[in-house]
């Protein structure tokens, strides 16, 4: 919890730091991205974690993840396991370059939500299904899954493909040049 705490505190002291070099403009825009960015810290972080794992127990994590989920088989569940630790450890970085207005940081992170989608909503289904079994239809808590996550997401994409999002990344690259 204590890494949390320190990360959100670097990450509000870069906000703050790009933030005074607008001299007031863009208001808005700082508040939605700065909350936006303090959510998406604390989903990603837990990516940098379970990758610290995976690294120090690999074959316990074989162990652990190589079974069957519902209907997701043995290599799938694993497969799934993977991509979402390696899409939290990206999501993780690009949150962190995209606190300092990196354009290049929010295209890359928008090509990247179509993957949280899909992880998200595997996530969700083997929470529900869980290793014990379930008597109902599979497909409605993917669905479910699938529909929050693609909210969440397409919410997340449209803000920051907006004009005036756009505009805010843009600004601090000609205040840079």
């Amino acid at each position: 919890m204590l890494i949390y705490f320190i990360t959100i505190g670097l990450l509000i002291s870069v906000l703050l730091k790009d933030y005074n070099s607008d001299k007031g403009k863009f208001n808005t825009n700082k508040a939605i991205h700065g909350i936006i960015l303090v959510l998406l810290i604390f989903k990603f972080l837990v990516g940098f974690r379970q990758l610290g794992w995976v690294l120090r127990h690999s074959e316990r994590f074989y162990e652990l993840f190589h079974k069957q989920i519902g209907l997701l088989s043995p290599a799938v569940t694993l497969t799934h396991s993977i991509v979402i630790i390696l899409a939290y450890s990206t999501g993780g970085i690009l949150v962190v370059r995209m606190a300092s207005r990196k354009d290049k940081a929010r295209r890359q992170f928008l090509t990247l939500l179509p993957v949280f989608v899909f992880t998200e909503s595997m996530d969700f289904y083997k929470g529900f299904v869980g290793e014990e079994g379930y008597v109902g239809n599979h497909y409605v808590p993917l669905a479910i899954g699938f529909v929050f996550a693609g909210v969440l997401c397409s919410i997340i994409h449209l803000i920051y493909r907006s004009v005036f999002m756009q505009k805010f990344f843009q600004q601090k690259e000609v205040n840079v040049e």
